[in-house]
């Protein structure tokens, strides 16, 4: 093989590395996280258009989301931490 074509196939091997080494996937730590859940209520039913409330205990910082249709909620991208998790909806207990 001539030397050419070696040195440029290693140079294009580490190009690789590289770009692997420098993508999340490879990231030692995560910065964020997700709260995701379904509210139902005793007999098992979900719960549409509950207000659910996630508070970051070391910030105070809030945010607040409606279930859909099938009592999901979601909170994607929240700082990594303790929380507070609340759900209200007319009619039932906090």
């Amino acid at each position: 093989m001539p030397a050419r074509l070696r040195i440029l196939i290693r140079t294009g091997f580490m190009v690789v590395i590289f770009a692997a080494a420098r993508t999340p996937l490879f990231s030692a730590q995560m910065t964020t996280g997700t709260i995701a859940g379904v509210v139902t209520d005793q007999s098992g039913g979900v719960i549409a258009g509950a207000t659910v409330t996630v508070r970051h205990l070391e910030t105070n910082a809030i945010r607040t989301s409606v279930t859909v249709s099938d009592g999901r909620f979601n909170f994607p991208g929240l700082p990594v931490g303790p929380y507070d998790l609340a759900v209200e909806m007319s009619g039932f207990a906090k």
